[in-house]
């Protein structure tokens, strides 16, 4: 999923941003991949909602992205592992978790 484009403006200067937070905490260059990866196919699936906002971003729609991943075929047409769903869901709660100690 590394071909997804974000077109919102608001979403792609979050997802610079986050990138840049990920690489000055410190985590793992494997992380500093993955994590802004799985945001970005986040926003993308946002932006195909006609979400605009970071702020109109609920429960729902994680746990909405959350049921997407558990159908989502991996680049080989198998499902995506419950390891690599973990995954995106971690890189989503250091996202969040992100946003709200920055007030974005």
């Amino acid at each position: 999923m590394k071909k997804l484009s974000i077109n919102n403006p608001s979403f792609q200067e979050l997802l610079e941003d986050f990138t840049k937070y990920v690489e000055q905490i410190g985590y793992s260059e494997s992380a500093c991949k993955k994590f802004p990866r799985n945001v970005q196919e986040f926003l993308y699936n946002q932006e195909q909602q006609s979400i605009t906002g970071i702020k109109q971003v609920t429960l729902q729609q994680i746990e909405k992205h959350q049921c997407y991943l558990e159908e989502r075929a991996n680049q080989r047409g198998g499902a995506l592992s419950s390891a690599t769903i973990e995954q995106h869901l971690y890189a989503l709660k250091v996202f969040f978790t992100w946003l709200e100690q920055t007030q974005k």
